[in-house]
């Protein structure tokens, strides 16, 4: 709770930066937000721990994901053009479509794994940290990519 208002600080901080005029956030809970605002929402940084704000930014990037896994297949390449100017890279052309499409067409297929995982670590408060049992945790991830035991 209280996500609103520090999502709404940082909509605000970007609307003067980039001179836009971006709707704050009116509510909590599910809804569809634009880029601003769904990036102001992700890095919420003074509300919790930097635990929870990972969290915010998994489900935003998972909320992305699953948005283009639903377009058809046209949809998909006109975004990859739309895009295609946004990146800079030595690939030429030809290759990051090639890429993209491979990863569009599996986008649909995701597996999400967090590490560290719960029940791996124990926290410390002051200074606040995370205690990583990075055997138990080494394991677990390799079984998740490898899916071996």
């Amino acid at each position: 709770a209280g996500e609103v208002k520090y999502a709404n600080q940082n909509i605000a901080e970007e609307n003067e930066l980039l001179g836009k005029n971006v709707p704050m956030l009116t509510h909590e809970g599910k809804q569809t937000l634009n880029g601003i605002q769904a990036t102001s929402w992700a890095r919420i940084r003074s509300l919790d721990s930097d635990y929870v704000r990972s969290g915010r930014q998994r489900t935003l990037a998972l909320a992305l994901m699953n948005k283009v896994a639903s377009y058809g297949k046209l949809e998909k390449i006109a975004l990859l053009e739309d895009s295609a100017g946004m990146f800079e890279t030595n690939m030429n052309a030809m290759d990051i479509m090639r890429v993209a499409m491979d990863a569009i067409d599996v986008i649909d297929d995701t597996r999400e794994y967090r590490a560290p995982a719960d029940g791996m670590f124990r926290v410390q408060d002051n200074p606040w940290m995370m205690i990583v049992d990075w055997d138990q945790q080494l394991k677990d991830l390799h079984k998740f990519i490898w899916e071996e035991e």
